[in-house]
């Protein structure tokens, strides 16, 4: 690979800020369960070591708890907090989940970090925290917290309305109907088809553990944070195929119309996160592994 890449209140909290989450707490726990299984046994004891007694499917969803979390969240004057002139200062996470890329010709500049914060810092962050875990003396403090954010972010890249077009805020501004559910088409493809399979996060990761084929595996694994970044760049044109919406704009989504369009395409970005997830940390910890 090329290195250029709770509580009940609490996951009540976590569901209502649609706007800023990718894949929601199952698909997280998803990719998270699956990724485990891929990793080998130095690099599983080594996240033990970080994590204690969490699995990765566990701390994968830490980033948007924390959204909840008074230290890393506050709200002083019922605003977050934003830190203008230090896209890294912790209290800016929000701006770590996505990235703003209009055209192919933005990819050139994905590794910016002179662009405005609300244009998001996903590649940056991720890049900071592989730079983290590979650091020797790095506090194990700060090396637990890059491998939570990298658990996840590394998730939210392969959600295509991660990487946004910069006009509706990640989807969060198309509003849809799904059966009797209201909310974004952002709020779509994070949670609501997923969520609609009513499986378990372990048992719907073993079953799409069992259809990945090693020669294809392979491939995924030969890539980096630009190709996941490009990939979701080329697929979000056919996240954007909706019904003609009505008089108020709203699109109206029939839960399994929908849901056999792109149900595959969704746990295909959910498989390939999990893959590069643990290659990424296999490399990490135990980069003699094959």
């Amino acid at each position: 690979m090329k290195i250029r890449f709770l509580s009940l209140v609490a996951i009540f909290l976590i569901i209502s800020q649609q706007q800023a989450l990718a894949w929601g707490y199952v698909g997280h726990r998803i990719i998270g369960h699956m990724a485990q299984a891929q990793l080998t046994p130095k690099t599983l004891a080594a996240v033990r070591e970080l994590t204690g007694k969490e699995t990765l499917a566990e701390i994968c969803t830490w980033a948007d708890e924390i959204r909840s979390d008074e230290h890393w969240s506050p709200r002083p004057d019922g605003k977050s907090v934003t830190i203008k002139d230090n896209w890294r200062d912790y209290r800016n996470h929000r701006f770590w989940h996505y990235i703003t890329v209009p055209d192919a010709a933005a990819l050139e500049h994905i590794e910016s970090e002179s662009h405005p914060l609300n244009q998001g810092y996903l590649v940056p962050k991720l890049l900071d925290c592989m730079v983290m875990l590979r650091h020797p003396d790095a506090p194990k403090k700060e090396k637990a917290e890059s491998l939570q954010f990298l658990a996840h972010l590394l998730s939210d890249v392969h959600q295509p309305l991660h990487v946004g077009n910069g006009k509706d805020r990640g989807g969060n501004d198309v509003d849809v109907t799904f059966g009797e559910k209201t909310g974004s088409l952002h709020w779509i493809w994070d949670s609501a088809v997923i969520e609609a399979q009513e499986t378990e996060p372990e048992v719907y990761a073993q079953n799409l553990l069992k259809t990945l084929d090693p020669a294809v595996t392979k491939q995924w694994r030969d890539s980096d944070y630009s190709d996941w970044v490009k990939e979701s760049l080329e697929l979000r044109d056919q996240v954007y195929r909706l019904p003609t919406p009505d008089s108020e704009g709203v699109h109206a989504l029939q839960p399994d119309a929908y849901a056999k369009e792109h149900l595959a395409l969704m746990e295909l970005r959910m498989a390939q996160a999990s893959v590069r997830l643990a290659h990424v940390l296999n490399e990490i910890f135990d980069p003699q592994a094959p």
